[in-house]
């Protein structure tokens, strides 16, 4: 499985902002579970829709999260 997190700030603020914490959080917590054998997380450029930053997608399920935060991302 793969989860991408939008961190483009260029783009939108709120993604340059968001992202970084959502993508430590995605880690750490990838970690915590020992799951990283099972799954890779990435920061990605401009995926679309910052109005709902942070923003995770995963593969290959192709299902799109929003408004995640570091507090949430567990039950994604």
């Amino acid at each position: 499985m793969i989860f991408l997190v939008c961190g483009h700030q260029k783009r939108d603020d709120r993604c340059g902002k968001c992202g970084p914490m959502v993508l430590s959080s995605v880690q750490e917590t990838i970690s915590n579970k020992r799951m990283s054998d099972q799954v890779e997380v990435f920061k990605s450029s401009h995926l679309g829709g910052h109005r709902f930053a942070g923003i995770l997608v995963c593969y290959p399920s192709g299902n799109w999260y929003g408004r995640v935060n570091p507090s949430n991302v567990e039950k994604y």
